[in-house]
């Protein structure tokens, strides 16, 4: 090889590198994670039937609905999340379940998607349905509804573009 020949090799790899690098977070992939500690009960007189310490935990007798505020910024918007795991307890089989929801900012509305029963103990709901409710309405205020009953709790959820 010449001079001229590994010169040219070198600049062309040299260049290459910086524009590969130059573009590096353009295809990179976001996501979040949300503790359970930011969730809250359906109704706030909860009392002592909702223990929030590493997860909520839930005694009531009934159950409870807890609402859980997704983030949704220039990294992740949430019209772009295409993975949504809830993790938590659940008893038994199809007896809790999660949904992604959103709030209309400017209207009473609110929209969810179809929802996800959770699997008989650790685990949760992996794979929710984002059909609708996320992708449709990218100025909305996303957020992530659990029916939860005696006896189980939630951890937190996972959301990826």
């Amino acid at each position: 090889m010449t001079i001229r020949t590994l010169v040219t090799i070198g600049v062309g790899t040299y260049l290459g590198t910086i524009a590969l690098l130059g573009n590096a977070d353009t295809a990179s992939a976001a996501f979040r994670r949300v503790h359970s500690s930011q969730c809250h009960s359906q109704y706030d007189n909860a009392g002592t039937n909702l223990f929030n310490a590493s997860s909520l935990a839930v005694s009531d007798p009934v159950g409870l609905g807890i609402y859980c505020p997704a983030p949704s910024d220039s990294e992740l918007p949430h019209s772009a999340t295409v993975t949504l795991n809830v993790h938590g307890h659940a008893p038994g089989p199809n007896t809790a379940y999660s949904e992604a929801c959103t709030k209309a900012y400017n209207a009473p509305a609110i929209t969810c998607d179809p929802f996800s029963y959770w699997a008989a103990g650790d685990g949760g709901a992996y794979g929710l349905t984002l059909m609708h409710s996320w992708q449709s309405d990218p100025a909305g205020m996303p957020f992530v509804y659990s029916w939860l009953p005696t006896g189980s709790a939630l951890y937190g959820f996972y959301m990826a573009n």
